[in-house]
């Protein structure tokens, strides 16, 4: 195992618990179990007919969902018994990770058919200076486990997130009227020319090792939008803090972009991925415009609630049947 890399620790399992207030809709304990590649997911089998890989961030991951309700297993079902997703997931990963992240494991993992690329919002965060995301990727944040990453001390255990979401949301519905910020940072547009260059990258990087593998960009789809009720905004909201979220309740003044910045911000970074796709001629999956703005698909601005991984794996499913 020294001489490959590992999105998460192979062989461990993980429990995340919800909660009432931080995770609505979402009612029994998340297992993860991690497969002998490091994903999400069984492994392959000789007799798979299609086989794909599917890569991001957090909204991949879906570690609030089981295994068998993640978008990517729904995926698979919808597609059929021999079809096999790997989920390569990886929360707070930006583009530049993936690409990282692709480099190096497409030589090591078994042949896949499609690769899907879901990715936009961290680097719409980092480049707003939200959430504390990272900016320049390290080895350490693109992979759990790998050559010149050691190995965890503690892979698996029991983890209250719900609670954070809670507190977050809590703080959210604390900012004051002068800490709301109503327009994007001056200088977004250099983080937007970026990303179209890294994504122009991602499709270099799968072209070169992909092993024939088609290339997939999904966009990225979130809650936002300007006619939620005000109890929405408090169930369902908390993105948007300036800095890390272990800060926000130390700084009662922390700055909060607000609900239409963030979409429109987050339209900015969906439409270099769609120019890239007609650029590159990279399929598309505009699930930003094709996922409903339904709270029932989400438990915060942007995780998926089981029905919303269910109605992502239909409409991922419905776009790829004529590949």
């Amino acid at each position: 195992m020294g001489d490959r890399f590992y999105i998460r620790t192979p062989g461990t399992r993980a429990t995340f618990l919800p909660h009432p207030e931080g995770t609505p809709g979402l009612f029994r304990p998340a297992e993860i179990t991690i497969n002998r590649h490091g994903l999400r997911g069984r492994v392959e089998r000789e007799d798979d007919a299609l086989r794909i890989l599917a890569i991001g961030a957090s909204v991949v991951e879906d570690i609030m969902l089981n295994d068998e309700d993640t978008w990517c297993e729904r995926l698979a079902v919808r597609l059929g018994p021999r079809v096999w997703v790997a989920n390569a997931g990886r929360a707070g990963c930006t583009s530049r990770h993936l690409a990282i992240q692709l480099e190096k494991l497409l030589p090591q993992l078994p042949r896949f058919d499609i690769v899907l690329v879901l990715c936009g919002l961290n680097d719409m965060l980092a480049g707003s200076g939200a959430h504390g995301v990272e900016r320049a990727p390290s080895l350490k944040t693109c992979f759990g486990e790998g050559p010149g990453v050691p190995r965890p001390k503690s892979t698996g255990g029991v983890h209250p997130i719900g609670e954070f979401f809670a507190l977050w949301k809590q703080r959210r519905q604390r900012v004051q009227l002068d800490d709301w910020l109503h327009q994007a940072p001056a200088d977004l547009a250099r983080h937007l020319d970026r990303y179209a260059v890294t994504l122009e990258q991602i499709a270099e990087i799968n072209l070169q090792l992909g092993g024939g593998a088609r290339l997939v960009f999904i966009t990225q789809p979130y809650l936002w939008r300007a006619d939620l009720t005000e109890d929405e905004k408090r169930r369902y909201l908390y993105a948007g803090g300036l800095d890390d979220p272990g800060r926000w309740n130390r700084d009662p003044h922390t700055p909060w972009y607000d609900l239409m910045t963030l979409a429109a911000m987050g339209d900015a970074y969906n439409e270099v991925m769609r120019r890239a796709s007609r650029r590159r001629n990279v399929p598309c999956i505009d699930l930003a415009a094709l996922l409903p703005q339904d709270p029932a698909n989400y438990f915060d601005d942007f995780h998926f609630s089981v029905a919303g991984a269910d109605a992502v794996a239909e409409i991922v499913a419905r776009e790829l049947a004529p590949t």
